[in-house]
């Protein structure tokens, strides 16, 4: 049997969720900081990657709230544990990927600074970002 649902939801308050998430998007915080240091450290290319990644996951966790992953949670309290788990799993899953590919990177790098053509390309940008000593100097 299920459980008794509330009254539907009307557009003006999906209208208002959606209101307020895009001021949250657009306001800078963290994810710009993110966006920010892939660009200048990275290229333009793994800025826009860093950007869609953000607005994917927003989106994803957007699309979840209003479908209602917390009522089934509490009518089912068995599935938070194992949501829990399996996030955890997945964070542990990207943070190896990330140390593997920086991994590769540097060897990769220490490869080229060796038997390569020079130091790699750099940016008036990154020149200055790492002359405030907010990057990493390779």
């Amino acid at each position: 049997m299920l459980a008794e649902v509330g009254p539907p939801v009307e557009v003006h308050q999906y209208v208002l969720l959606i209101g307020v998430w895009a001021v949250a998007v657009v306001a800078p915080g963290p994810d710009t900081v993110v966006v920010l240091r892939q660009s200048i450290v990275g290229s333009r290319t793994s800025g826009l990657a860093a950007a869609a990644g953000i607005v994917v996951g927003i989106a994803l966790w957007i699309v979840l709230a209003m479908a209602g992953v917390a009522a089934l949670v509490s009518a089912h309290p068995a599935l938070l544990p194992i949501l829990q788990v399996l996030g955890g799993g997945f964070l542990v899953i990207l943070g190896v990927s990330v140390c593997v590919r920086n991994h590769h990177a540097q060897r990769q790098q220490l490869t080229v600074g060796r038997f390569g053509s020079g130091s790699p390309r750099t940016s008036p940008i990154r020149k200055r970002w790492c002359s405030l000593q907010l990057c990493s100097q390779r």
